[in-house]
Order: structure tokens, then sequence, then C-alpha cells
């Protein structure tokens, strides 16, 4: 299977090169490589399905206005024991759901024989943010693992998932014959994530500056070899939020600066490595509150090594 893409981008893509031989990958680095990518209504741009109009910022289905799902989602009771009958039917979480073994993410490899888009969308890609392993696909906010998910959990105040005995839960099974955890999509506010110890690869934060000389840092460490991407999305078209990614030493990893496009970092992590998340305000074209969300997305073992 083929695609036609419009010769602009289709020559910005191919000038990148083997998108496998890329440690690390940002936002930065597509714009500076590919201009044709870097425009604010471009696939990466603010007015792209990663800035404040997509689905990842407030006018989607995460938030506490009217309109969003994981309001009215809040307000149900424990319903687990419905998403486990739903999985043994073939729901969200069974072998046929978004990551089941017979799944549309089992069929991950394939990307590549769809030519240059397949191949920029996997892991190292300039389109990988946009992929399945970036936060619009199933490990992310708005996939089975997440607060619009199946696997039927309750949240408590502070964004935890609880069972029916009221214990927080952090991973769930997926899968039917054979099974397999995955970290579940927690999120959080603020001052609720700078406080955890513990924070994995699957999360969202919900932040906000009043000035360019504010630095908002989050911590987080991985479970296995993976790769993981990370994204600031801004909440109003007219914020533009940094990032820099940084080891338990504080030293610079990758940062991502563009005015332009949304940024965001995608880089191998090994297991049991912690890390930072740094988001400064780059610019801002109003006087309301700079409100951004963090979004760290892992892949799991067996994607990036």
């Amino acid at each position: 299977m083929s695609f036609k893409l419009p010769l602009t981008i289709w020559i910005a893509l191919t000038t990148l090169g083997n998108p496998t031989q890329a440690a690390t990958v940002t936002a930065s680095s597509v714009d500076a490589s590919a201009g044709n990518l870097a425009q604010a209504a471009g696939p990466l741009g603010a007015l792209g399905p990663l800035g404040a109009f997509g689905p990842l910022a407030t006018l989607g289905p995460i938030g506490n206005n009217s309109w969003n799902v994981t309001k009215v989602m809040a307000t149900l009771p424990d319903w687990s024991k419905l998403s486990q009958t739903m999985t043994l039917n073939g729901g969200p979480l069974s072998d046929d759901g978004p990551l089941g073994s017979q799944g549309p993410f089992s069929k991950y490899e394939q990307l590549a024989d769809w030519g240059t888009l397949g191949r920029q969308l996997q892991v190292g890609g300039a389109l990988t943010a946009l992929g399945p392993l970036g936060p619009l696909g199933p490990f992310g906010p708005l996939g089975p693992l997440g607060p619009i998910g199946g696997h039927g959990l309750k949240h408590d105040s502070h964004g935890n998932y609880l069972d029916s005995h009221e214990r927080v839960q952090r991973q769930i099974e997926v899968g039917n014959a054979q099974k397999t955890k995955y970290e579940l999509f927690e999120i959080y506010d603020a001052p609720v994530a700078k406080q955890l110890k513990d924070n994995d690869t699957s999360f969202m934060v919900t932040g906000l500056m009043s000035s360019s000389k504010e630095t908002e840092s989050f911590q987080f460490h991985s479970q296995s070899d993976q790769s993981v991407t990370v994204i600031v999305v801004p909440e109003k078209s007219l914020d533009a939020f940094s990032l820099t990614l940084t080891d338990s030493n504080g030293k610079v990893l990758a940062r991502s600066a563009s005015f332009f496009l949304v940024n965001w970092i995608q880089t191998q992590v090994k297991r049991g490595e912690r890390l930072n998340a740094d988001v400064e305000l780059l610019a801002s074209g109003h006087f309301l509150r700079k409100n951004f969300r963090l979004i760290v997305v892992g892949s799991g073992p067996g994607f990036g090594y």
C-alpha cells in the first residue's frame, strides 16, 4: 500500500534520512531539518493535531469542562468487573483491542510498508509524535489505558486509579490467552506530580505559568528499556512552551524550543533511568493564564532498542 504526499512534504521527509538511526529526535531537530514541516498549520504545528485546537488540549475529551468526556467519566463508580466481562468478549483490553495481540498495534512493523510516510511515523521519525508510539496512540491519554479507556477503574482527587478495595493501581493486564501488563495513564495536577517520587512513563500533568522566568520540573523513571516521547501541549493557541529533558544528575539530554511547532522529544531510555522534564514559557500573545499539558508516553519494552 502506498500514499501520495504533497511534493514539498515528501521532499522534506526524504531528506531526513533513516529514522531508525536517530537515538533522539525533537521538534527542534525537525524544524531545522525540514522547513516545509515547520509551519503552524502543518502536521506538527501549533494549529495541527498536537496543538491547542487538537484532541490533546481543552477542546478534546480531556478536562473539567462540560464538553469533556473525562468530566462525565469521573462521576462513574468502579466498573472494572464489567471491563473484565468486556475483555472476555472482545473489548478494548482484549486480544482484539488496540494493544492486543490481534489488534492494530500488533501491525506496527507494517508501517514501513507505507514507504516514506510510514517510516517517519515510527521510532526516530520526523512524524513520530503523530505515530502509534506518541501521545495520540494507544499508550497515550486517549487510549485504553487512560481516563476514557476501558479499564473501568475509578480515580481519586489526585489522579490515582483505584480498584474496588480503594487500592492504587499503576498497571493493568491486557489480553486474553496471553496477558501483558501495561502502565495505566494518569492525569495529575502539577503540585501532585511534583511530589511523586515513583512516577512512571505514562502520565499527563496539567499546569500553568505566569512568566517566562519560571521553570516547571517533573520527575519520572523508566521500568524498561524503551522509547519515551515527551510533549508539552499549550492550552491556548498564542502560547509556546519549550521542553528540556535532563538525567538525574542534571545533564541535558535533549531540548526542544521551536516557536512554530509544538515542542516534543523522543529518546531511548534504559530500565531504571530517572529523568526530569523541564517546561518553560517561550512566548505568549495574550494576558490570560498560560496553561500547558505535559504528556509522557513510554512504548514499553521492545521498541527503540
